[in-house]
Order: structure tokens, then sequence, then C-alpha cells
């Protein structure tokens, strides 16, 4: 049985694409791969066409969009919908075992994601293959459909931000300015005045601490959320002038220490305290800790201990320093008013960073997972605890990336719009890449999150049915020396 490598792809060699055959790959001779797109020109080719448009110098915005898929009916063997993504894959696993002939892709809907088997010769070797799950106890629906989204053709509408890192500056902002609250790409972008924006990283998407970072986040030095279960983030500092950007799985050394020498180890930084925690609340969290009355909460303000508080929760956190706060069971340090604490927080890179890169990085957020690193595909999920479904199935995806000297990639793909685009699967987000020219890339929040805001408007069209939504943060690029002072 052939098996796709990613969702609506028919089996094939890496370094091969969906939209090969047409053109030269992806690039479609246009000059991607290099780097050497024209600027402000427009090239149309079969089925693929690219616009190019100079916003700025060093900013250059290009639209590739593909042809419509063909609307031919097409017998494809359905389970599902599953709203777990654990679930979803134990069964994808077990379909791969037993399917035998066909391709197995996903696709999602509302209702969650759907295991497909397609790519059937016709009836008879649809029946064998319904009657060959069945055997091993996998109920099937026989669908005849037209204009399947995890089709290899697509619709695909991609929109790229290419960014000379001599000229253009690039930007971490958390939307409200906070490290909780929400606020669309858009609204960041225009309240900033930046040219141009993509939305960022995973972040909690309801209750008390909605808007809260998922992943790492720093914003001039200071780290306000820790990086989550090892996945993946972009890092950027300024280098001589030039911007550069740093892709790695990341992890954090968190610490508090206390003058006799003692170190205290804590587990998170401007979230929920979970139960045996201990979490350090900075004043871009909250104007409170926002945690139950359980535990005990150290007031530090100055680099001293300003107040101690057991059983009240929901501390006042100084504006000039932090709150270390203890879930019952972790017992906190004996200490009094006056005696001197120090935060101390450091992002830590998972993967090699031969030229110590990280250590210089001022700005990070991220996601995950790692697609490219050093020009090789990565394809390692797991390893960031994100499921196969979510990376098989076509989303509305955003991405950034570098090539090898230095030029920056923004990608947002349009997807949940079978008329307009479908979204790509995590593999072929990773092919477009490497027809940029890119050598690294990561992963960053898609579906309805997915957005890109040029001077001041939405140049894509998000996926929800009630257009742009809000998020936790967004990477802003001006031209360099156009940053309006903070609002």
């Amino acid at each position: 049985m052939r098996r796709a490598i990613d969702q609506g792809a028919v089996v094939r060699p890496h370094g091969t694409r969906p939209w090969a055959g047409h053109g030269a790959g992806l690039a479609l001779g246009l000059g991607l791969t290099a780097g050497l797109l024209a600027q402000g020109a427009v090239a149309e080719l079969e089925p693929w066409s690219r616009r190019s448009t100079e916003l700025a110098p060093g900013l250059i915005h290009h639209v590739l969009c593909s042809a419509a898929a063909d609307g031919a009916t097409r017998v494809v063997l359905a389970l599902g919908p599953f709203s777990r993504q654990r679930e979803a894959d134990a069964w994808l696993a077990r379909v791969e075992a037993a399917a035998g002939q066909g391709e197995i892709r996903v696709a999602t809907s509302p209702e969650g994601y759907e295991i497909r088997v397609a790519g059937l010769a016709g009836g008879a070797e649809a029946q064998a293959t319904q009657a060959r799950l069945a055997a091993a106890g996998i109920e099937t629906r026989w669908l005849e459909i037209g204009h399947d989204p995890t089709h290899p053709g697509g619709p695909f509408e991609v929109q790229v931000l290419e960014i000379d890192p001599a000229r253009v500056e690039v930007v971490v902002a958390r939307a409200v300015d906070a490290a909780i609250g929400v606020e669309s790409t858009r609204s960041l972008a225009r309240r900033h005045g930046a040219l141009a924006a993509v939305n960022g990283g995973f972040y909690v998407v309801a209750g008390p601490t909605r808007g809260d970072s998922e992943g790492v986040l720093m914003i001039d030095g200071r780290l306000l959320s820790e990086p989550d279960r090892g996945r993946a983030g972009a890092g950027f500092f300024v280098d001589g002038g030039r911007v550069r950007a740093a892709f790695a799985r990341l992890d954090a050394r968190l610490e508090a220490r206390l003058a006799d020498g003692t170190v205290i180890a804590l587990d998170g930084v401007n979230r929920a305290r979970k139960p045996g925690e201990v979490i350090a609340f900075t004043p871009e969290f909250h104007r409170t800790t926002l945690t139950g009355p359980e535990g005990t909460e150290m007031l530090v303000s100055a680099g001293r201990v300003l107040r101690i508080r057991s059983g009240a929760g929901s501390s006042r956190i100084p504006t000039d320093g932090f709150v270390l706060s203890f879930a019952a069971g972790r017992r906190a340090p004996e200490l009094a008013p006056g005696d001197p604490v120090e935060l101390a927080t450091e992002l830590v890179s998972l993967d090699p960073d031969p030229q110590r890169l990280w250590p210089r990085v001022t700005d990070a957020l991220g996601a995950g997972p790692l697609l490219l690193a050093g020009g090789r595909r990565v394809e390692a999920p797991e390893a960031e605890a994100i499921s196969r479904v979510f990376g098989l199935a076509r989303h509305p995806r955003t991405a950034v990336g570098a090539r090898a000297d230095g030029t920056l990639l923004a990608v947002i793909v349009d997807g949940r719009q079978p008329g307009h685009s479908v979204g790509m699967s995590l593999g072929e987000l990773t092919d477009l890449f490497l027809d940029l020219g890119a050598v690294d890339a990561v992963n960053l929040d898609g579906g309805g999150s997915t957005t890109m805001v040029i001077r001041g408007e939405i140049v894509n069209q998000p996926s929800d049915r009630d257009g742009e939504r809000e998020n936790g943060d967004a990477l802003l690029f001006y031209p360099r020396g156009t940053r309006p002072p903070p609002p």
C-alpha cells in the first residue's frame, strides 16, 4: 500500500511537490529558490500565478496562487470525525495497518479529524478495501465526492513576506501589551504602526488567562512565557545593524536565587499555577497573580522581599519586581521582608547551537513543530508533543523561516476554503519553504489565527466564519528607522 507522507499528497520522494510538473516546482521558474523574485513584477504560469510588490526597500510581498483542482468524482472511504487528536492518531495507525490499498489522508471539519482512504482505482478496489478494513474491526463510510480538499491539486493561496535583515526591523508584540489578553493582528499592527505583520504563537483560548502564550515568548530580553514541552521557537536579535534569527526546539532555565546561594527551580513564568508548582509572575502578566488561596506568595520589589502572603492568593504584582507563587505542598523559603531575591531566566536550545545564537536572542515566539534545520527536513512532531493528524491534515498555516544568507521569510497559507485555498499539511509547508530557498523554518499558530496584515489591512482570507480572530501575539515588520515609539 502507498501511504501519503502528508495529507492530500500522493506518496513521493522528498524534493518533489504536489505542484511539481507545472513550471519548475512551486518556483515556476520565477527565481523563488534563489530569492530573485522581480520586484513589482507579475508573472503568470498555469496552474500557478505569482504577484510581487515591493512594500518598502527590503520588504517584498509575494502572492502565489494555484488553479482550482478538478472536480472529478472520486471514491473515498471515511472514518470519523474524531474530536480528540490522540484518538484520531490511534485510529490512523489502525487504518494504515489494515487498509492494504489506497492513500491514507486526513481531512478536517468543525467536528474534528476524519481519516480517509483515497486514491482507489474504482468501485471494486474500494469495496475490497472496505471489506478488509471491516475484517479488522474498522467500519468506514463510502463517499463519492468532487473537489476533494485532500486532493493533491489544491487549490492553494500563499502569501510571503521576503525580508532583508539589513533594511527591516522585526518586532515581537504582545496583545494589549500584557502577558494575558487577546487582540487581532490587524489591531496590533495598526496600534504599533507596523508596515506588515503576521500572527504569532499558540495561546490560551479561554478562561481567566485567555491570550497567555502556550510556548516561548520573549520581548526586549524579558521572558514572558517559557517553552512548552520542548516545542520550537524563532528568536531574533540585532547584530551589526542586521536582524539575525535563530530556530530551535527550546527549554528554559528558570530560577530564583537567594543571598545564601540557595537556588529555587521554577516551573513556569506568567501562567496558571498547577498543583505542586512554583510560578513567577512579572508585571507584564496582570495586576495580580489570579491564583487561588492555596499556597504561599512572596512579593519581591526592587530585588528584595516586600511581603509574604499565605492562604490568600491573587497577590498584587509589584511594578518593579515579581511574585513567587508556591502551590500548596511546596515549601516557601523562610525569608523576611528586606531579604534579597533574584529572578534569573534563560532560554536553552535543545538542538545544536554552534554559533551560540540563543544566548543573544532578545525577542522570541514559537509554537512548533520545527520544519527545517540547517537545510534538512526535521519531520519529528512527536518530539514536540504534536499529533500526527495535526501535521497530516491541511490547515491554514503561518510560519517563519530564513535562507542561508539571512533573508527572512514570513509565510501564510489560507485554508479550509475549498473554492479558494485548502491549506497545507506540515509536509507540504516544509516543501514550500524548501522551494523558497529556506534552510530553517518553524510552524507558528495557524487555523483561524492565520492572518497577514499590510498597511493596516488584512491581505489574506482568514478561515473563521466571523472573520479575523483575536490572538495572543504577532510578528511586526518595519523599514529600518521607521518604527514609532511604543504606544
